[in-house]
Formats: C-alpha cells, structure tokens, sequence
C-alpha cells in the first residue's frame, strides 16, 4: 500500500483564457499554479463542477478521465 497526497483543482484554479475549456481538453499549462507545482506532486486531479474527474498526472499509472456515474 502507498500513502500519497493528492493536488486537487477545480475550475477556480484554472487561468482565465481556459475557464471555459473542456474537461478533456485541461492540461497543466492552464492553470494559475507554477509549473513546479506539477514537477513535485505525484498524482493531480481537475475535479469539474459537475463532478467529471481528468487525472493531470498519475506517476504510478495511466491518465485519462474518470467520469461520474
């Protein structure tokens, strides 16, 4: 078992050129935190308004997106 903290973003966090972007289409240069932000975490999450998950970065596996049943 691995214990690791997880970055979660929301539509807040992104800039304001991508606040009306698509789910799939969110990528880490969107966002108004540093680049380094995402060097550093192991697993990242943009978590929409209406519950649709994209996994930004998953060190550990595949990315894609989740979508709520």
């Amino acid at each position: 078992m691995k214990e690791e903290k997880v970055l979660i973003l929301g539509r807040l966090d992104l800039h304001p050129h991508a606040s009306k972007k698509r789910v799939k289409d969110v990528s880490h240069i969107d966002f108004l935190c540093p680049v380094e932000t995402f060097y550093k975490e192991n697993l990242i999450l943009f978590v929409d308004d209406n519950g649709t998950t994209r996994v930004l970065k998953n060190r550990y596996g595949d990315r894609g997106i989740v979508k709520k049943d």
